[in-house]
């Protein structure tokens, strides 16, 4: 089966169109939640230069494709993956959810010290390159800790440490008693 990718067109009227059809597998539920079986559509004005069209056209594009991989994932019992709109508000409420754990008492600024070393010591330095191990003052700014690697290594204690799984937990709560 051919991939067919969702064009922006230019209306004779000076506008802009896009049409984006809604998969067979999820018509049904996406018609339930969104009102739309058969198409989303994009319209924009032709006030618009065709730079900020197409920049309002990949939101629209990744908004919808986004609704439709959400209703496989739950079709399918698996994650729902997140538009970058909705992956910082879930950020930020885990922020406030972490942070308000701590109003009532913070703890020293010692204790906290210690909490960065552990991560620092524990959880990220033991996946220093041996290079840097032999000479640390090469590399001040620890540039290897950003690699995909490494980021990835560390993502699951990083987590744990973050109790994320207790938060992911407590927002399933919170969003099954508002459905």
């Amino acid at each position: 089966m051919a991939l067919r990718m969702v064009g922006l067109n230019l209306r004779k009227s000076g506008g802009y169109i896009a049409r984006k059809a809604i998969p067979d597998d999820v018509r049904e539920a996406y018609a339930k939640l969104y009102g739309v079986r058969r198409e989303e559509r994009f319209t924009l004005s032709g006030e618009f230069s065709k730079a900020v069209a197409k920049a309002k056209h990949r939101e629209w594009l990744a908004e919808i494709e986004t609704r439709i991989e959400r209703l496989r994932a739950h079709q399918n019992g698996r994650g729902q993956p997140l538009t970058q709109t909705q992956a910082r508000a879930l950020a930020g409420r885990w922020y406030h959810w972490f942070t308000s754990q701590y109003e009532s008492n913070p703890g020293s600024a010692k204790n906290w010290r210690a909490q960065i070393d552990r991560l620092l010591w524990d959880v990220i330095r033991p996946e220093a390159p041996e290079e840097y191990e032999l000479s640390p003052e090469a590399d001040p700014r620890w540039d290897w800790a950003k690699e995909p690697d490494v980021r990835e290594a560390v993502r699951p204690r990083i987590a744990e440490h973050a109790r994320v799984a207790s938060f992911l937990a407590s927002e399933r709560r919170g969003h099954q008693r508002t459905c």
